[in-house]
């Protein structure tokens, strides 16, 4: 409440003027160089998962090694399940790859295991079903 009176001074920004918070870091804004670039082949986990750096950005650990074991790209519908449930384990045996879908049908059917036998039984078993599936609905069509 002003109860008229006027202090002579106004409140608006006149050219060339410059802000209390200008260079200021935090919440304020960002500054150039207030990250600090990591090198290729750095490492760190976030929510849980591992992370790498790579020259086209972060990427999931898991699929990194699954990628260099066995010499392909995954494309975006396929993932990397751990066969023994515990995902700090990258050794070749315990990575396989699925689809989205797939893991959808194992988690909806009940087949995810911390034994890595009866986790390949389950993933062969959602894999038949699907193609049974499959066939059944092009058998279907061509009727």
């Amino acid at each position: 409440m002003h109860h008229k009176l006027k202090s002579g001074y106004n409140n608006y920004f006149k050219p060339g003027m410059i802000p209390w918070n200008t260079g200021t870091k935090g919440l304020m804004k960002a500054n150039s160089g207030s990250r600090k670039p990591v090198p290729i082949g750095s490492k760190y986990m976030k929510y849980g998962k591992a992370l790498i750096k790579t020259d086209t950005g972060w990427k999931q650990y898991s699929r990194y090694v699954y990628e260099k074991y066995h010499d392909c790209k995954l494309n975006s519908n396929e993932r990397i399940y751990f066969l023994d449930g515990n995902n700090r384990n990258f050794s070749k045996k315990n990575l396989t790859k699925v689809t989205k879908q797939e893991i959808a049908r194992i988690h909806h059917e009940g087949y995810f295991f911390n034994n890595p036998e009866l986790n390949k039984a389950g993933i062969n078993i959602v894999r038949l079903k699907m193609k049974v599936r499959e066939i059944d609905a092009n058998d279907r069509k061509d009727k």
